[in-house]
């Protein structure tokens, strides 16, 4: 990102992860990291693990469809965004309950 170190105390996203491929997604929340100053936020909001079996039912879907999101869709699916978050240094939290599969996570470094 054209952004100097440090240059922000939040970055949000909002449903973009699940576009994005696994390399594209370490190497983008290894930005949002390298950007955010030192006890910073990144607010990120995206499909993630549930138990809700008629989402779980929608995610087998659109992977039998083979509609293009469904293997970067996998990822957050998996219950990946936190443990790649992690890996980066964050401390993550979610701080709202899930809406129809729909994740809220806030991570600090």
């Amino acid at each position: 990102m054209p952004f100097n170190d440090s240059s922000f105390d939040i970055v949000v996203s909002s449903l973009v992860f699940h576009h994005l491929p696994l390399d594209v997604k370490k190497q983008t929340i290894g930005e949002i990291k390298r950007i955010l100053r030192k006890g910073g936020q990144f607010l990120l909001v995206d499909f993630g693990k549930t138990d809700n079996l008629w989402i779980n039912i929608f995610y087998r879907l659109v992977k039998f469809l083979r509609i293009e999101e469904s293997t970067t869709l996998k990822d957050n699916i998996d219950g990946k965004l936190p443990i790649l978050l992690k890996q980066f240094g964050f401390k993550t939290k979610e701080v709202a309950l899930q809406y129809l599969g729909i994740q809220y996570l806030s991570a600090t470094i």
